[in-house]
C-alpha cells in the first residue's frame, strides 16, 4: 500500500499531464465508486473505494483495472486523541459534544491498492459508463475541492462519513447510488452515540434511523448534503475544476509554443542546410566547369602546337 495526500496526488497528476497530455493518467477514468464501512468498531470509519480503469482499452470497463484506490478522511491521533476522547466517554452528552470546538486538521488521503479487512463492508455502489465516467483528474479535483471547502475534521460534521459522502456526491452527479444486497440486513453498531447505554448491541440497519449507518449513507443524496453541495461545495469544485483545466490549457499552449518554436527552428535550420548544400553544389559545379574548361584549353593548346609543328619547314629543304 502506498499512501499520499489528496493535494500531493493532484499536483503529481497535473505535473504529469503538463509533461505529456497523452500519458496513462490522461486515459484513467472512474469505473466504480463504493462507500465502505468498518462494522466492528464503534467509530465506524467510512471511506470510498474506487476502481480506476483505462478508458481507451476498456471501453466497457471490463478486464483488469489500472488500480484500486481508497480515499478517506482521518486525523493525526497525536493532535486529536484528547478531543476525540470525549466521543467515547460515557459521561459526556451528545449535546456537549456538538457544542465542543472539536476541530483539528483533516488528513484527506489516497491509498493505492488498499487491503479491505473482513470487518469492512461495501454498502453502496455507483458504476459508470464510458460516456459519464469522471476522469482520474476529476476524482482528484473533487477530493481536493471538498478538502478545500472543509479542511478540518470536526465531530458530528465534516468527518469521515461526511467527506466520503460529499466526494461521492460531487462525482456521481444526479445518479442514485445502489445499496448493495450484502449490506441490506447487516448489523452495524450505533454510530457516534456517546450517551450512556447499557447492553450496547448492533442493530440491523433501518432506512432513516437516527444514529445508524443507514442515515449516514443516505446522506449521499439527502437534503443536507445536496443543499451544502448546491450552495457551496459545487462552486468550490467548479472553480477548482476550471482553474485546473485552465492551468493545463496554458501549460499545453506553452508546450505547443515551445514545440512550434522548435519546429520553426528546425525548418529554418533545414532551409539553411539546404541553401548551404545548394551553394556547395553550385561551387562544385563551377569548379567542375572550370576544370573542364582548363582541360579543353590545354587540349586545344596541345593541338595548336602540334599543328604548328606539322607546318614548319624542315632545315635544309628548298
Amino acid at each position: 500500500m502506498k499512501k499520499t495526500s489528496v493535494d500531493a496526488a493532484l499536483r503529481f497528476c497535473i505535473s504529469a499531464l503538463k509533461e505529456d497530455a497523452e500519458c496513462l493518467l490522461a486515459n484513467a477514468a472512474l469505473g466504480t465508486i463504493e462507500l465502505y464501512k468498518q462494522i466492528k468498531n464503534r467509530a465506524e470509519h467510512e471511506y470510498l473505494l474506487l476502481t480506476i480503469v483505462n478508458k481507451t482499452t476498456h471501453l466497457s470497463f471490463a478486464g483488469p483495472p489500472l488500480g484500486l484506490i481508497k480515499i478517506d478522511r482521518t486525523y493525526d491521533h497525536a493532535d486529536g486523541n484528547q478531543v476525540f476522547a470525549a466521543a467515547s466517554s460515557s459521561s459526556i452528552s451528545s449535546s456537549s459534544i456538538k457544542d465542543a470546538p472539536a476541530s483539528i486538521p483533516a488528513n484527506d488521503a489516497l491509498i493505492l491498492f488498499p487491503t479491505t479487512p473482513s470487518d469492512h463492508k461495501g454498502v453502496i455502489s455507483v458504476s459508470f459508463t464510458l460516456e459519464n465516467a469522471p476522469s482520474w483528474l476529476d476524482v482528484l479535483v473533487a477530493a481536493k475541492a471538498v478538502h478545500k471547502h472543509s479542511p478540518d475534521y470536526i465531530l458530528l460534521s465534516p468527518q469521515c462519513y461526511w467527506y466520503a459522502a460529499m466526494v461521492m456526491r460531487v462525482l456521481i452527479g444526479d445518479q442514485d447510488p445502489r445499496i448493495l444486497a450484502s449490506a441490506q440486513s447487516t448489523e452495524f453498531e450505533v454510530a457516534f452515540d456517546p450517551t450512556p447505554t447499557s447492553g450496547r448491541t448492533p442493530r440491523t440497519v433501518v432506512p432513516g434511523r437516527e444514529g445508524t449507518f443507514k442515515s449516514i449513507f443516505r446522506l449521499v443524496t439527502a437534503q443536507d448534503i445536496d443543499d451544502l453541495y448546491d450552495k457551496e461545495v459545487k462552486d468550490v469544485y467548479l472553480a477548482l475544476h476550471l482553474e485546473t483545466h485552465e492551468n493545463l490549457r496554458q501549460a499545453a499552449a506553452a508546450r505547443q509554443a515551445v514545440e512550434q518554436r522548435a519546429v520553426t527552428a528546425e525548418q529554418t535550420a533545414a532551409k539553411e542546410r539546404a541553401a548551404a548544400a545548394k551553394e556547395r553544389a553550385a561551387r562544385a559545379t563551377a569548379e567542375q566547369a572550370r576544370a573542364t574548361a582548363e582541360e579543353a584549353n590545354a587540349l586545344l593548346r596541345e593541338q595548336l602546337a602540334q599543328l604548328r609543328l606539322s607546318h614548319t619547314p624542315a632545315h635544309g629543304t628548298n
